[in-house]
């Protein structure tokens, strides 16, 4: 089960043949680039080179899973963020009271307190903090659901880290660090 999140969260999969008597065999699939310093990086692959300085800044991560938090903490490891994990909806909402985070990105399937309360609760308190949704509920009506709730994006699982990124940057280009000069 875990070997199975990880593989689908690294955009691949994991399989097994098994023979009573014999044993069992499995087999991991996940893309890999071989060659990033090719001269002929397609438009694509330099987007994926944005070098991001948000050390000024803060990010609550919502998220419950551990290992979904240790993938999202070292793709944001390269931005100089500030990462905050909450464990719960609850902690999350008390996290944004006390912390003041910049920006969160809420899990909305949670223990507690799920994504869609927390983040109700957090956006009366403070609407103007962006708040990217992340679920692998990636339906139209999810969508509609996860903006209906008051999250000012959507990211489906498993996660692209550029994509995220792009969406992050665009979200707090709209609004500074909070009590930070830049």
């Amino acid at each position: 089960s875990i070997a199975k999140q990880l593989a689908e969260l690294l955009g691949g999969s994991i399989g097994v043949r098994s023979e009573l008597g014999k044993g069992s065999s499995f087999t991991l699939t996940v893309p890999v680039r071989i060659d990033q310093q090719s001269p002929s990086r397609s438009a694509n692959e330099h987007r994926e080179r944005n070098v991001y300085n948000w050390a000024n800044y803060v990010v609550l991560v919502a998220e419950d899973n551990q290992i979904n938090y240790m993938i999202l903490n070292k793709g944001l490891s390269q931005t100089k963020i500030q990462v905050l994990w909450a464990k719960n909806g609850l902690q999350a909402c008390e996290m944004c009271a006390e912390k003041k985070p910049d920006i969160v990105l809420m899990d909305m399937q949670m223990p507690e307190l799920d994504g869609y309360e927390a983040t109700t609760r957090i956006k009366m308190l403070q609407p103007h903090l962006p708040i990217i949704a992340q679920t692998a509920s990636a339906l139209y009506e999810d969508r509609q659901r996860v903006l209906n709730a008051g999250c000012d994006d959507f990211i489906p699982k498993p996660i692209d880290i550029v994509h995220l990124l792009s969406k992050m940057e665009y979200l707090l280009k709209k609004t500074p660090p909070k009590g930070k000069a830049l």
